[in-house]
């Protein structure tokens, strides 16, 4: 699946859609809601893999289309996933790993 949306419109869309505020996700993962905001309206850079695995452990969502649309917005290529499940859950901490280790 491609999201044609830029990262922080979809952002945006999934914690509205969880009725989560700008306050509680920073207050959940450790960052302000100003920075937040400046990310879901394009300002910033989409947040790392580490950040978007806390926001969506804290939504209780599967990280990999966020981390797929980040990686779209960042000019990455996408890699097809077809499900979600633990492999996935994997695969997407095997990523933020793997980018850890490159930095």
């Amino acid at each position: 699946m491609v999201y044609p949306m830029p990262f922080g419109e979809h952002m945006r869309l999934v914690r509205g859609a969880a009725g989560w505020t700008l306050r509680d996700v920073g207050a959940a993962i450790g960052v302000s809601s100003m920075y937040l905001s400046m990310v879901e309206r394009g300002q910033k850079q989409p947040m790392s893999n580490d950040r978007i695995l806390a926001f969506c452990d804290a939504l209780e969502l599967d990280p990999l289309p966020l981390i797929e649309s980040a990686g779209l917005s960042r000019g990455f290529f996408k890699v097809p996933v077809t499900k979600s499940n633990k492999q996935t859950m994997s695969m997407a901490k095997a990523i933020v790993r793997y980018s850890r280790e490159r930095s």
